[in-house]
C-alpha cells in the first residue's frame, strides 16, 4: 500500500518537471526518484533536452500530445516540443520578427516611461510539425492559438519593459498559422510599459530616442538568430500625439554578451521630436512681449518714480510667476533646462531695466544736491559783498583812489534762454540806432549830458549789453559801456580794477537801479573775498554733469537693451536649433 501511494507521487513530481526547462536547457529531477530508489546517487540529477521525451514516457507511460483531432493532425505522434527545430544546413534557426504599432498610449516624461501598443508577429520553420495539406504555397491556415501548449516557440522577451499586457476580452489576442512549406507564423496584440531614458537638458527643443529590445532569454546564438521579417516598421495611420513627432526604425541583429554566452536580438528605435508651437506660444512669445514692456519705462519722464517703479516691479514679479508655472509642468530634473535658460535671461534683462532706474534716480538726486549747495553758498555771499548806493557813490565821486569792485557777476533769475534773447534783442536795437544818421545829433548832445552827469536816467543802461559766455565753459563776462564819441570805447574786464574816469557816478545809479529789477548784480568789495573760479565752475558743472550724466543714460538704455536683447536671441536661437 505504501508502495503504491509513493509511486502515484513520484509519477507526479515527474510529470510536474517534465513541463518545462531550465535556462541551460537541463531537467533537474526531484528527489521524490532517489527516494523511490534508494540506491541512485545523493547528487542531484540533470537531463539533457535530447533524452527529456524519452525520460518522461518511461516515468509516465505516455508523451504529452494534444487531444483535438486538429491539433493531432498537425503534432504528429512522438514530436517533442522540447527539442530545438532542427535546419537543413545544421546551423542556427532563423527567427523572424516584424511589428506594427497600433498606438502610443502615454509618455510619462517624469517616470522616463513610454507605453506602446504593438502587433507582434514571430515567424519560423519547425519541420518535426506537419504542415497543411489542403492549401496553396502561398496560403496561411488557421490553427488554434491552444497549440503553442505543444508545440517548441522561441524564448523571446523584451527587455528593460515593466509591463507587457494582452488586452483580452473573451480568448487571448493571439493567432497561429502555418504554409505548406511548414513556414510557422505566431502574431499577438500586446501592450508594453518600457523604460525610456531620457535627456532634458534641450527641452522644450529636445529629441528622445527609445530602444524597444527583444532579445532570446534560453537559446544562444548559436542556436537561433533574429531577423527582420520586414525591415519596415509598420503603424496605424490614426496615432496622433499632442506635442511629438514620431518615427520607427528597425534595427539589425546584435549579440549582447552575459557571463552564459552571447544571445541574438532585435530592436526597434522609436524616435520622439518634441513640437515647439506649444511653448512657442504659451512660454516664449509672452515672456519676450514682458520683456519689451519694460522698456517703455524709458519713455516715462524719470520724475514720475512711482510709475517707472510700479511697471517695473508688476512685470519682474509676473516673469518670476511665469518662470515657476513652466518648472511646475517640465520634468523634475537636477540640471537646468533650455526653457529655464530663457526665462532666466528675461528676469535678468528686466532686473537691469530696475536697476538702471534706480541709478538715474540717484545721479538726479547727486545732481539736485550740488545745485542747492551752490545756491546756498551764493546766497551768503551776497549781503556782505553788496556795498550800498551811497558809499558807492561816495567812493566814486571822491578824487582819491577807493576801493572800487573788481569784479561783476550776473546771476539771473530767469532761464539762461531767455537772458540771451534779451541780449539779442537789445544789439539788435543799438545796431539799428548806430545805422541812423539822423540820430548822430541827439546822440551827441546826449553824451555831453553823460560828461557832466546830467540827464541820464535808466534807460542808458539797458543800452548797453552783456557778453556771457556758454553755461559749460564761464569764462570772463566783459560789460560795455557808453564813452563819448571823441574818446575811444573801452572795453572794461570784469576783473580789471576800474578807475573813477573810467566808471563815473551815472554808471553806479544803473546798477542801482538793475539790482531792483530782475537781475542782480553781485558786487565784491576786494579781491581776496572772490572764490576762485575754478572752484565755482566745479560745483555748477558738478551739478549739471550728474543730471546729464543722468539722461544720457536714459538715452543710450533705450538703444543698448533691446540691441542687447536681439543680440541674445539670436544667439539662443540658433545654437538651440542648431543642436536640434
Amino acid at each position: 500500500m505504501r508502495t503504491q501511494l509513493v509511486h502515484s507521487i513520484i509519477v507526479t513530481l515527474v510529470g510536474h518537471t517534465c513541463s518545462g526547462l531550465s535556462e541551460h536547457g537541463m531537467v533537474v529531477v526531484s528527489r521524490a526518484k532517489r527516494q523511490a530508489d534508494p540506491a541512485s546517487s545523493s547528487t542531484t540529477t540533470c537531463l539533457p533536452v535530447d533524452d527529456l521525451s524519452a525520460q518522461c514516457s518511461n516515468w509516465m507511460g505516455q508523451t504529452k500530445r494534444p487531444t483535438n483531432p486538429t491539433l493531432r493532425a498537425v503534432v504528429p505522434e512522438g514530436y517533442d516540443q522540447y527539442v530545438l527545430p532542427k535546419t537543413p544546413d545544421g546551423g542556427p534557426l532563423p527567427v523572424y520578427i516584424s511589428a506594427k504599432v497600433r498606438d502610443i498610449q502615454k509618455i510619462d516624461e517624469q517616470n522616463m516611461e513610454v507605453t506602446i501598443e504593438w502587433y507582434l508577429r514571430l515567424f519560423w520553420v519547425d519541420s518535426g510539425l506537419t504542415p497543411p495539406a489542403n492549401v496553396t504555397e502561398e496560403q496561411w491556415q488557421n490553427v488554434a492559438p491552444d497549440i503553442t501548449e505543444y508545440i517548441w516557440l522561441p524564448t523571446t522577451y523584451i527587455d528593460h519593459a515593466k509591463e507587457v499586457t494582452k488586452p483580452t476580452l473573451l480568448i487571448r489576442p493571439e493567432s497561429f498559422r502555418m504554409k505548406k512549406s511548414g513556414l510557422i507564423r505566431y502574431s499577438m496584440s500586446v501592450t508594453t510599459r518600457m523604460s525610456c531614458p531620457m535627456d532634458f537638458s534641450a527641452y522644450p527643443f529636445d529629441n528622445q530616442v527609445c530602444y524597444f529590445r527583444m532579445e532570446s532569454y534560453q537559446f544562444t546564438s548559436k542556436q537561433v538568430s533574429y531577423k527582420w521579417f520586414n525591415p519596415t516598421i509598420e503603424r496605424s495611420n490614426n496615432i496622433r500625439l499632442g506635442q511629438f513627432d514620431f518615427d520607427f526604425y528597425s534595427v539589425q541583429q546584435q549579440n549582447t554578451s552575459h557571463t552564459t554566452g552571447s544571445f541574438p536580438l532585435l530592436m526597434v528605435e522609436v524616435a520622439l521630436k518634441r513640437r515647439i508651437s506649444y511653448h512657442l506660444m504659451n512660454t516664449f512669445l509672452p515672456s519676450g512681449l514682458f520683456v519689451c514692456v519694460s522698456w517703455l519705462t524709458f519713455l516715462v519722464p524719470a520724475d514720475q518714480i512711482p510709475g517707472r517703479m510700479v511697471l517695473t516691479i508688476t512685470t519682474l514679479l509676473t516673469l518670476v510667476s511665469m518662470f515657476a508655472a513652466v518648472r511646475e509642468e517640465s520634468p523634475k530634473v537636477s540640471y537646468a533646462k533650455a526653457v529655464d535658460q530663457w526665462m532666466i535671461m528675461c528676469i535678468i534683462f528686466v532686473f537691469l531695466v530696475l536697476f538702471e532706474f534706480t541709478a538715474v534716480i540717484r545721479m538726479y538726486e547727486l545732481g539736485r544736491r550740488e545745485v542747492e549747495k551752490d545756491s546756498s553758498n551764493t546766497t551768503q555771499s551776497t549781503p556782505a559783498s553788496l556795498p550800498s548806493t551811497a558809499t558807492s557813490t561816495a567812493s566814486v565821486a571822491s578824487p582819491q583812489p577807493s576801493v572800487i569792485p573788481s569784479t561783476i557777476d550776473l546771476v539771473s533769475h530767469s532761464s539762461r534762454r531767455s537772458i540771451q534773447k534779451q541780449q539779442r534783442v537789445w544789439a539788435d536795437k543799438e545796431m539799428a540806432a548806430s545805422e541812423q544818421d539822423g540820430m548822430r545829433s541827439k546822440r551827441v548832445g546826449r553824451q555831453q549830458q553823460e560828461e557832466q552827469g546830467e540827464g541820464c536816467d535808466s534807460t542808458c543802461f539797458p543800452k548797453a549789453f552783456l557778453h556771457i559766455a556758454p553755461e559749460e565753459t564761464f569764462t570772463p563776462m566783459f560789460v560795455k559801456v557808453r564813452r563819448p564819441t571823441h574818446t575811444p570805447r573801452p572795453l572794461l574786464h570784469a576783473n580789471a580794477p576800474p578807475t573813477p574816469a573810467t566808471f563815473p557816478q551815472h554808471l553806479m545809479q544803473l546798477i542801482n537801479t538793475a539790482t531792483s529789477t530782475q537781475h542782480i548784480l553781485q558786487l565784491q568789495p576786494s579781491p581776496t573775498s572772490v572764490k576762485p573760479v575754478g572752484e565755482a565752475i566745479k560745483v555748477r558743472k558738478g551739478g549739471r554733469s550728474w543730471r546729464d550724466w543722468g539722461d544720457r543714460v536714459e538715452g543710450w538704455s533705450l538703444k543698448v537693451f533691446p540691441l542687447l536683447f536681439v543680440v541674445g536671441n539670436l544667439c539662443y536661437w540658433a545654437y538651440w536649433l542648431g543642436r536640434r
